[in-house]
Parts: structure tokens; C-alpha cells; sequence
């Protein structure tokens, strides 16, 4: 729909192709910063692993990132940013809204002027740092933390549980009924308790 925000970013990172997964939570935690930074009057946007933005439990922003390699080498990464400013889909079963409709009206150029900053300081302290220096802002803007969940992923039966958090290198972290902790790299996540 007119009126929303979607970008697509180009990086070229000096890492492991096993750790451009990471970019994805990257590129969620800077869309939650810059939507603090251009409507500081709406809700905290929180990070929804792994790649997806929430305001009050709606969401408003989807991420995807696509790595091209040659070998084991990592060539490029583009990290593609869906941010329903003004209008949003409506799809049965999911929560989903824009930003003007929760009150804030946010022009597609400032935004871009506010998001890029961002995500470069944050792709710039992952690349120098490594993950587990942005892991403790990423839980800062984690929803469903401690909350109840379901993870699924394919040829697996779902996994029941509450959210643990993310470990260094940005896996998710799930507590079974038994206490263990489960360690998930990919898959869908239901945040059962978010209202």
C-alpha cells in the first residue's frame, strides 16, 4: 500500500556466512530504536525474534535477509525492511497495524533519514564487537520476555515453553515445562501472552 516504508540495504560485512542470520535481529533492533526516535509518543516498539517489530503486540515491521556467497565465503547481504507507516494488510489471525493508525504520522523520507544511522551504528558494533555486544540492547526490546511461547519449526514437533531471552550469538532461548532450556537458530515464534 502507498504511504509505507520498503527498503532493501545492501551490506557487504567481513564475517562468517553462519553469522549473517544475526543481521535479521540487527535490522529489527534499529527499526525499534528510530520508531522510538520519530514517534517517542507511541508504545516501545519491541523486537519479536527473529525478525519482526511489535508495537503493543501488533505488528508493524517485517524483516528479511538474504546472504549471497561464493563458497564459504560471504559476498553480500541484503537486508530487506517492510515498515507500515501509514497503511497496513489485513490477515486473519494476525495482529497487524501502521504507525499512523496507533497515532503517529511519520513521512517516508524522515523515516529513512532516521532508520539508516541506526542500523549502521548497530551492523558497525556487531562487526567490531561481535553479537554478544548488541545481544543486551536486543533484550532491552525483546517482547514476550518470560512470557509463555510456541516455537515450531519443520519435521519437528512444536516446542512449548517461556522465552528465555537470545544467547550470544542471537539463537533463541526457550525454557521447557521441565526446566530445560532449548536452543532454537531457526523457526517461527507465537508469543502466546502478548495482549
Amino acid at each position: 500500500p502507498p504511504g509505507n516504508s520498503y527498503t532493501s540495504f545492501l551490506l557487504r560485512p567481513d564475517c562468517a556466512h553462519a553469522d549473517a542470520p544475526q543481521i535479521a535481529l540487527l535490522g529489527g533492533l534499529a527499526v525499534a530504536r528510530a520508531i522510538g526516535e520519530v514517534a517517542p509518543d507511541l508504545p516501545p516498539a519491541q523486537c519479536k525474534w527473529p525478525n519482526d517489530v511489535l508495537i503493543e503486540g501488533n505488528k508493524v515491521c517485517g524483516i528479511l535477509v538474504e546472504a549471497a556467497s561464493t563458497g564459504t565465503r560471504l559476498d553480500a547481504v541484503i537486508v530487506g525492511i517492510g515498515v507500515n507507516l501509514a497503511n497496513h494488510p489485513k490477515v486473519d489471525g494476525v495482529r497487524i497495524s501502521d504507525l499512523e493508525a496507533l497515532g503517529a504520522t511519520v513521512d517516508r523520507d524522515f523515516w529513512l533519514s532516521a532508520l539508516a544511522p541506526h542500523l549502521k551504528m548497530l551492523v558497525d558494533l556487531w562487526l567490531s564487537r561481535g553479537f554478544a555486544a548488541v545481544r543486551q540492547i536486543w533484550l532491552d526490546h525483546a517482547a514476550g520476555l518470560n512470557a509463555r511461547v510456541i516455537h515450531s519449526e519443520d519435521c519437528r514437533p512444536p516446542l512449548h515453553g517461556t522465552l528465555a531471552g537470545i544467547d550470544d550469538a542471537g539463537a533463541l532461548l526457550i525454557s521447557d515445562t521441565t526446566g530445560q532450556t532449548h536452543r532454537c537458530v531457526s523457526g517461527s515464534l507465537v508469543l502466546e501472552d502478548v495482549a
